[in-house]
């Protein structure tokens, strides 16, 4: 799997965000273990990861996290739809960058986001 988001010498992998996604789909009181440890587990690469931001964009991490499952988990869905049998992997490590770029889109727009609503003006 292709790494989406990257930093701090840790990386969240398209598949972790897809699973990222389904756990946190789950409503928090009847998630399993498995999608506890995995959203934790996910979380505290993040935290390493958002070490190399900026500070504002530190403050909305857990967002741009929330959108990158989300964007990867829709992306699934379209791509098991509409893929031969077989090809879904192939295809989802091929528009994996799109999700990277799109994701760091979300980065600084949130940051921007964040400064416009920080601005006294």
């Amino acid at each position: 799997m292709v790494n989406i988001l990257d930093g701090g010498g840790e990386e969240i992998s398209s598949g972790e965000l897809q699973g990222y996604a389904g756990a946190i789909e789950t409503a928090s009181g009847n998630q399993t273990p498995a999608e506890i440890n995995l959203t934790e587990a996910t979380r505290r690469k993040l935290d390493t990861i958002k070490g190399d931001w900026n500070a504002t964009q530190q403050a909305v991490a857990l967002e741009i996290l929330t959108r990158a499952a989300e964007l990867q988990r829709d992306l699934l869905d379209s791509v098991r739809q509409w893929a031969k049998p077989g090809r879904e992997r192939a295809l989802l490590e091929m528009l994996a960058p799109l999700v990277t770029h799109l994701t760091e889109r979300d980065r600084l727009l949130l940051e921007l986001r964040q400064r416009l609503n920080a601005s006294p003006y």
